[in-house]
């Protein structure tokens, strides 16, 4: 059971990872296609603005993911979280360009991108909790760590493959549809990961506490919101802080780092 654990809880992350560095590295494709009419530059600005948006979702989808898998379980909140993943990149990979459907399409890409991130949100904190309260006892950080290596996966295989696309199809195929077949390798993907979180027991420990707060004769009252913020606000700053310095150098260096040597060097992105 802990390795369906280990594997259903780190799939949805992975998919997450390779979405975004894949989005990330294709959005001079993704300019031309969606944003015409204006200068390059411009048009890579809201190809950016449009993959950013996602990271406005994100807070949101946290908050309201953690909630839901407190109140009712890690396994239903990793189940609904997995599907609206799949949801969003089959969007992406699927959408008509503008000149098919004029402004609907950078429309639906937005709308895209919302739902990937509203659902990558709670995704890290719901499948770490879920890693960790399924660990024996003295291999929680071994556990959680699967976390991490599935990033760190994901992203290369992102390059990986896309490097490949970039290699072996002409520009004008890859600007025409080879770009998309990341992310209906994706949306392949999703599927398999619904099945397995559906088909995993929910976390022992998440167990015990529903079946202790049912043996309570006073209801236990919730810790607002509000009592977080004002009893924790260093803790809260600082991991903030923590996130927010590295989830920035990652994306420079695997984002935009890419674009500004195609565009403004002119190297291939396969160099």
């Amino acid at each position: 059971m802990r390795r369906r654990v280990v594997v259903s809880s780190t799939i949805g992350n992975a998919l997450e990872w390779f979405d975004f560095t894949v989005y990330g590295l294709f959005a001079t494709v993704v300019a031309a296609q969606y944003f015409p009419g204006a200068d390059p530059s411009t048009a890579l600005l809201k190809a950016f603005a449009t993959f950013g948006i996602a990271f406005a979702a994100r807070p949101l989808g946290g908050l309201v993911f953690g909630l839901y898998a407190d109140r009712h379980g890690r396994k239903r909140a990793l189940v609904v979280m997995i599907a609206m993943m799949a949801i969003g990149t089959g969007l992406i990979g699927f959408v008509p360009n503008h000149a098919a459907i004029g402004v609907v399409a950078p429309f639906l890409l937005v709308v895209a991108r919302l739902i990937q991130g509203f659902s990558a949100g709670g995704e890290f904190g719901s499948a770490s909790a879920m890693l960790i309260e399924f660990a024996p006892s003295g291999r929680r950080g071994f556990y959680g760590a699967f976390q991490m290596v599935s990033q760190l996966a994901a992203g290369a295989l992102g390059v990986a493959i896309a490097l490949a696309l970039k290699s072996a199809l002409t520009p004008e195929d890859f600007a025409r549809w080879g770009w998309r077949v990341p992310f209906v390798l994706g949306i392949l993907i999703g599927p398999i990961g619904y099945y397995l979180r559906a088909k995993v027991d929910e976390s022992p420990e998440f167990r015990d506490y529903l079946a202790a707060r049912a043996a309570e004769a006073t209801p236990r009252r919730r810790t607002t919101l509000g009592e977080l913020f004002a009893n924790h606000p260093r803790e809260l700053i600082a991991s903030f802080c923590l996130i927010a310095a590295g989830t920035a150098a990652n994306y420079v260096g695997a984002v935009f780092m890419p674009n500004f040597a195609a565009t403004e060097l002119k190297l291939p992105i396969s160099a």
